[in-house]
C-alpha cells in the first residue's frame, strides 16, 4: 500500500459527510459502519477475483487494526509508590 495523509482533519470531513447523508452519523459507531460499508462497496467493484477481493478485504482489516492501535491515547506510565501497606496498618 502506498503512504498516506491521514489527519483528524481529514477524518473530520469523512465523518461530516456521511452525517449529510444520515443524521445518525453523528454516532462514531454509525460512521464507521458507513465507511466500512463504502471500503466493502469500492472493493467489491475493483475488477478483481472473488478470491484478490476477499485477500484485499483482509489485508485493509489488518490495516485498520494497525492504524487504530496506533490511534489510541498514549497513557501515562504509572507513577512508583514507596513504602509497604499491611492490612491492619493505619
Amino acid at each position: 500500500m502506498s503512504e498516506l495523509q491521514l489527519s483528524l482533519q481529514l477524518v473530520r470531513k469523512v465523518q461530516e459527510a456521511v452525517v449529510s447523508a444520515d443524521e445518525r452519523a453523528k454516532d462514531p459507531m454509525i460512521a464507521v459502519q458507513y465507511v466500512a460499508a463504502v471500503m466493502g462497496f469500492m472493493v467489491g467493484r475493483l475488477d478483481l477475483p472473488a478470491e484478490a477481493q476477499r485477500e484485499t478485504i483482509e489485508q485493509l482489516g489488518d490495516f485498520a487494526q494497525h492504524v487504530a492501535e496506533q490511534s489510541q491515547p498514549k497513557q501515562a506510565p504509572p507513577e512508583s509508590a514507596f513504602g509497604v501497606w499491611r492490612p491492619g496498618d493505619n
